[in-house]
């Protein structure tokens, strides 16, 4: 069955919204602490969420992208660990 295009435009909307406030209340926070906090009340996944306000926000980076480093960084660590 088809999503309801009206359903899924407020959903994002309201993603948006709780992003953007949880945002501007919290501004020491880190985009992806907001993300994955915004990610906890929709139920969602923090990949969703993420794409979701990249649409109107282009400094948010993919978050394949953000995994990738991340495990690459660790790896270094690690390796380095063994030095």
């Amino acid at each position: 069955m088809p999503h309801n295009p009206t359903l899924l435009k407020n959903r994002n909307t309201a993603i948006k919204a709780a992003y953007k406030a949880l945002k501007k209340r919290n501004p020491k926070w880190s985009w992806e602490a907001i993300i994955q906090d915004v990610a906890n009340d929709f139920y969602l996944s923090t990949a969703t969420v993420a794409k979701i306000i990249r649409e109107d926000d282009a400094t948010i980076p993919c978050v394949d992208t953000v995994i990738k480093y991340t495990k690459a960084v660790q790896h270094v660590a690690s390796q380095l660990a063994l030095l």
